[in-house]
């Protein structure tokens, strides 16, 4: 009887997790690159299981951009559960001039994506493996009757 109480309780906070859109990105980068993002928008906020997810960082730099890597990595629940390179110029124009440039990376998600936490880190390094930038965003996943009232918006700053 016990187990069935607490296999409910966690069913249950699972569940209220997984409603909340409360997405907050920060830079977790550590001294001087030459990148700042702006901001991030996540399309569609919150991300569904079952559909493509978009993260879209505008940022600006002052310095010219010829190539680099991006590590995408991806934590649920804290647990690492994702992790790529993606070539930067395959997801904004390259070379990146000083000034505006947009980042936007898309990833399918499974319709058997578990709906609630998970964390997305976005590590940059130029071609010289000299870091550009970090981002860091909390947000959560949820399952595709969930998403009621949801919209395309800008992630709050923590």
């Amino acid at each position: 009887m016990a187990l069935l109480v607490v296999s409910w309780l966690l069913s249950l906070l699972l569940s209220l997790t997984s409603h909340v859109d409360a997405a907050q990105w920060q830079d977790c980068g550590s001294g001087h690159v030459p990148v700042t993002v702006q901001n991030v928008t996540m399309l569609p906020d919150p991300p569904v299981s079952g559909s493509e997810f978009t993260v879209v960082l505008p940022a600006v730099t002052g310095e010219r951009i010829q190539s680099g890597v991006v590590r995408v990595t991806v934590a649920y629940y804290g647990w690492p559960v994702y992790a790529s390179n993606v070539q930067l110029c395959a997801k904004t124009l390259c070379p990146v001039l000083p000034g505006e440039f947009t980042f936007s990376n898309s990833q399918p998600l499974p319709y058997i994506t578990p709906a609630g936490p998970y964390t997305l880190w976005l590590k940059a390094r130029n071609n010289n493996g000299s870091p550009l930038f970090c981002t860091k965003v909390d947000f959560n996943i949820v399952r595709p009757q969930a998403r009621m009232g949801s919209s395309n918006r800008r992630v709050q700053t923590a």
